[in-house]
């Protein structure tokens, strides 16, 4: 990946991997010690996907569909009547 990224001109030294998981991911060790990989810890809270694997809080919810940028269709078809 990174080949392609410098073959496109983007420069970048190390990609960051997200995760929602504190424990180390063993099969990547070896490239972030190696300073290939970055790590970057991901709060379970931040993780969009919950949106659509999980029964959430209204709050919650609301605060996720924001982050993807969800709107109600019923308040947008009232705000654009045909």
């Amino acid at each position: 990946m990174l080949t392609t990224l410098i073959s496109l001109g983007v420069q970048h030294t190390s990609p960051i991997i997200y995760r929602d998981s504190m424990s180390t991911v063993s099969f990547v060790r070896e490239k972030v010690l190696g300073k290939k990989l970055q790590l970057v810890h991901n709060p379970a809270a931040d993780q969009y996907v919950d949106i659509l694997r999980e029964v959430l809080s209204s709050m919650h919810f609301e605060a996720m569909r924001s982050k993807l940028t969800v709107c109600d269709l019923a308040l947008l078809q009232a705000s654009h009547p045909p």
